[in-house]
């Protein structure tokens, strides 16, 4: 699978988060996104660039990442204006400016892409790395943050 190395500005995304790792994402983050909108929890999002663009984040990683078994902050949101009026239980994170690795797919083939990403040589950053929906195309581009 192909890629396009993009350089991106900061953006700020206002939502909910949670801790995982990649071996219990893939029951965990299902579960987390089905009470997000089962509680319609991105309509409490104030300052929304565009409603139709849903982000979700992969950040905090811990020094000396292990891929397997280290624990990360996952996030579902969407990008802010501004960010000064956060809801309750919701989090606000920035996305660095810097150089990210892209790759596009459909919903359906997000985990084989994450699992091609894995098996990629690049030089991980380790800061945010981000998907984003678009919920009118039905593209998913994967950004991995690069050094």
């Amino acid at each position: 699978m192909s890629y396009e190395l993009v350089s991106l500005p900061v953006m700020t995304v206002m939502g909910m988060g949670m801790t995982t790792n990649n071996q219990v994402c893939e029951v965990e983050i299902p579960v987390f996104f089905q009470k997000i909108i089962t509680e319609n929890r991105f309509e409490q999002i104030p300052h929304k660039v565009d409603e139709s663009i849903v982000l979700c984040l992969y950040t905090d990683y811990p020094a000396n990442f292990n891929i397997a078994t280290s624990p990360y902050t996952w996030m579902v949101g969407m990008q802010v204006s501004d960010g000064g009026s956060i809801p309750e239980d919701m989090v606000v994170k920035e996305i660095p400016a810097t150089s990210y690795a892209m790759f596009t797919c459909t919903p359906t083939e997000v985990g084989n892409t994450w699992r091609t990403i894995w098996q990629t040589p690049l030089t991980r950053a380790f800061t945010t790395d981000f998907e984003r929906y678009d919920t009118k195309t039905g593209e998913v581009r994967i950004y991995i943050a690069v050094k």
